[in-house]
């Protein structure tokens, strides 16, 4: 299942505001109607900010709730309205929740409840309206997905049901690009352009007609706002965009787990494998049997590969340590980057990593010749076969 990191998700909303030293103030009021009041005691914030997870709660008084505080950027945080404990006896759930997500650094937002938290009406908050916008026009796509799946899942696997879930993933991103054509100003037309990039990347290897898909990709990029372009986001993008015409690995290095400095240029001549992940994440580790026994395999033949374990903790000790246990308890023998999550060293930028895992195939003559995001393995097992299989 791919995982998109919360960082990266929110880069585009982060890189929206302007660069200050000083914090922006935020204040957040409600109101919650007197149907509702009386079963809601508790609301809670929480936040992610700066490598740590932030969390406030305010009571609820005669339907009115308050938050007050201070963060470096505008970032999207989630409000959770706790209700009653149920009164059915022997019931083991405390509670009951709902949430609705919000922006802060905007100054003052207001929250007004009148059917349900999370159809709660924010007001104050362009960013929500926009994210609101957003979240609206994918929704009955992503509903489908979801049905789909669940009608497929008993289904025999087959042709006819890999048709049917392609489908459904297509008519999302389909959404995406009709988004980006019918709202170029919103800022979140800039992750949609992450994830059409992402669909090219991961196909673009072996999907016939993907210089048509990389011709609409640029189409859409000429459509963005002249303000979303001028954003890192939007900058970074163009020079990605450009990047893609060719599938030359560009050099990089990076800190070896183990001490020192691995350099990409010693791996020149060989086949080998850059392999993104984390300890946090269950669909990478789930994955490191498959690639243990294709390290074993091919690993006579000259086969190598370096994972680029990305952490997420504002200590990097602590990062670098929840790597080491991972490869330790998944035992990985093959050389890992802890890699710098900041500047020109974040490998993520240089990929363009969104998702984990992401696997980087390159052959003998320093071409990037697959790139796949989940466990797809049988494409990569394929490939390896081709370049060294009948060695």
């Amino acid at each position: 299942m791919k995982k998109l990191t919360f960082s990266l998700m929110l880069s585009a909303i982060a890189s929206f505001c302007a660069a200050q030293e000083k914090k922006l103030a935020f204040t957040v009021s409600g109101h919650i109607s007197p149907g509702l009041a009386d079963s809601i005691n508790k609301i809670f914030l929480y936040y992610y900010e700066d490598g740590e997870n932030h969390a406030d709660s305010a009571d609820v008084v005669k339907g009115n709730f308050a938050f007050k505080g201070e963060v470096q950027e505008l970032l999207q945080a989630t409000l959770v309205a706790r209700f009653g404990q149920l009164a059915s006896p022997g019931n083991r759930l405390r509670g009951i929740t709902e949430s609705r997500k919000i922006y802060l650094g905007e100054g003052k937002v207001k929250v007004r409840v009148d059917d349900g938290f999370r159809n709660a009406v924010v007001t104050g908050s362009p960013m929500t309206e926009d994210a609101d916008l957003y979240d609206a026009y994918l929704k009955p796509f992503i509903d489908n997905n979801e049905k789909v799946y669940q009608q497929t899942r008993k289904e025999p696997p087959g042709k006819e049901r890999s048709a049917k879930k392609r489908a459904a993933l297509q008519a999302i991103v389909a959404a995406k690009k009709d988004f980006i054509r019918n709202y170029p100003n919103n800022p979140f037309a800039i992750q949609a352009m992450k994830d059409a990039l992402q669909d090219y990347q991961n196909d673009k290897l072996f999907r016939p007609g993907a210089d048509a898909v990389y011709a609409e990709l640029v189409a859409l990029y000429d459509q963005l706002g002249a303000r979303l372009k001028e954003t890192p986001d939007g900058k970074d993008f163009d020079k990605r965009l450009k990047e893609l015409r060719t599938n030359k690995l560009p050099h990089f290095s990076g800190p070896s787990l183990a001490g020192g400095t691995i350099d990409i240029n010693s791996y020149k001549g060989r086949v080998f494998l850059i392999d993104f992940w984390g300890s946090w994440c269950v669909w990478c580790r789930k994955g490191h049997p498959h690639l243990k026994a294709v390290y074993e395999k091919f690993k006579p033949m000259g086969f190598e590969i370096i994972g680029v374990g990305v952490e997420f903790d504002k200590d990097r000790k602590v990062g670098e340590q929840k790597l080491r246990d991972a490869v330790a308890k998944d035992g990985i023998t093959w050389p890992q980057i802890f890699n710098v999550n900041d500047g020109d060293a974040d490998l993520r930028k240089i990929f363009s990593i969104y998702a984990y895992p992401t696997k980087i195939l390159v052959d003998q003559s320093g071409n990037i010749v697959l790139r796949v995001t989940d466990d797809e393995e049988r494409k990569l097992d394929a490939k390896l076969e081709e370049l060294l299989g009948k060695k």
